[in-house]
């Protein structure tokens, strides 16, 4: 949709690919790197300036999300999410 209409953009939910695997995989630098890098593959790297970001603590099984937790609670690496935020210059809103 974001390709075909103008101003649409997708929210990347970032808890929710963590979670999904359910394996507790995509939660490293690298991970997310991959995940902006194909982010702006697909969109361009002008929407990396304009993500919509939702961001919590999640509780997940082997068949992805049980529930949302505070993120101190939670095992979700924050600190590599926003360096890699960081290293590819994504402003934004984060929810």
């Amino acid at each position: 949709m974001s390709k075909a209409i103008e101003g649409v953009q997708p929210c990347i939910d970032f808890a929710h690919l963590h979670a999904r695997v359910g394996d507790g995989t995509i939660n490293t630098y690298e991970e997310w790197s991959a995940v902006l890098k194909a982010y702006q593959k697909a969109l361009g790297k002008k929407a990396l300036k304009r993500l919509h970001i939702h961001l919590s603590g999640i509780e997940y099984g082997p068949k992805g999300e049980k529930n949302h937790l505070a993120l101190a609670d939670s095992d979700f690496k924050i600190d590599d999410l926003f360096r890699a935020l960081k290293d590819f210059g994504c402003p934004g809103r984060i929810l």
